[in-house]
């Protein structure tokens, strides 16, 4: 790894604390002097989602975390109604955090819809980003054409309602779906506890910006080199969207996990660190 990224990973906790803006986000470094990390997590979740792959990474690099503004037990306080209604804008967070911590470069993780506000954020400031590894990722959630996304605008539209209208309810038939497990595992017991952390309208907004997006143009420009780690029966990314990235992107490469749902992380943690200790060194 070259010496620039030791020098970019001495942030302390201390260092934290004396910034408001990377208060806002409830950044958190942890782990050795090693090369620098950052962890961003995907929709539904905070930071803690990576708690199971977490001591892995530790052990070996300095590992910065993040929420996205409105995630989180408290993401009413970071969030501006409107302002995320683009993920472009999350993206902007991303880069000022980084910007704010003195990041010169780093390797990038990041989880579902988490992937790909780093693939923007690199498209920006490429010379941030040495490596970047993204879990489940998608340019676009809805079918087009020969496109295969995996939803039918009438499919989000119900969702969106259910959202709406009965926020538990969606949440008790939702995440089993997501995370591939029964209602009593630990893995969807953990994603539901963090859906019902958020604020139903906060959540609502996210998911209307996440399952309405295209990033389909931009694929060309993230020209970092990318690892995409995709699983089985992901309901959110079906098969073929790991293949149209990798076929769309200049520097990309797949791997398929051998593990199901779209929460690997949490489902089967020692799946994924296995997998991204590989991809980081």
């Amino acid at each position: 790894m070259p010496e620039k990224l030791l020098r970019a990973a001495i942030l302390s906790d201390a260092d934290v604390a004396k910034s408001a803006r990377l208060q806002k986000h409830h950044v958190t470094v942890s782990g050795t002097d090693g090369p620098l990390v950052v962890l961003l997590h995907g929709f539904g979740t905070d930071l803690t989602v990576w708690h199971k792959v977490l001591p892995s990474l530790e052990s070996r690099f300095r590992v910065l975390r993040m929420n996205m503004a409105g995630a989180g037990p408290h993401g009413a306080e970071s969030y501006e109604a409107g302002r995320y209604d683009e993920l472009e804008t999350h993206a902007d967070d991303l880069l000022m955090v980084m910007e704010e911590a003195g990041v010169e470069e780093c390797c990038f993780v990041g989880a579902s819809v988490g992937s790909m506000i780093g693939l923007l954020a690199s498209i920006e400031r490429p010379n941030l980003f040495r490596k970047l590894i993204g879990i489940g990722v998608s340019p676009r959630y809805l079918n087009d054409g020969e496109y295969v996304g995996g939803f039918e605008q009438e499919q989000l539209n119900g969702m969106f309602e259910m959202m709406s209208r009965d926020y538990q309810g969606w949440i008790t038939g939702f995440a089993p779906l997501a995370v591939r497990g029964l209602p009593s595992s630990e893995a969807v017991k953990e994603f539901s506890d963090s859906l019902f952390s958020l604020r139903p309208d906060i959540a609502l907004s996210a998911a209307r910006s996440i399952f309405q997006c295209d990033f389909r143009r931009h694929l060309a420009l993230m020209e970092r080199p990318t690892v995409l780690l995709q699983t089985r029966n992901d309901i959110a990314v079906p098969d073929q969207v790991g293949e149209y990235l990798r076929s769309h992107m200049p520097n990309a490469a797949l791997e398929i996990l051998p593990a199901e749902g779209h929460f690997p992380h949490l489902s089967a943690p020692e799946v994924v660190s296995g997998a991204l200790l590989k991809h980081l060194n």
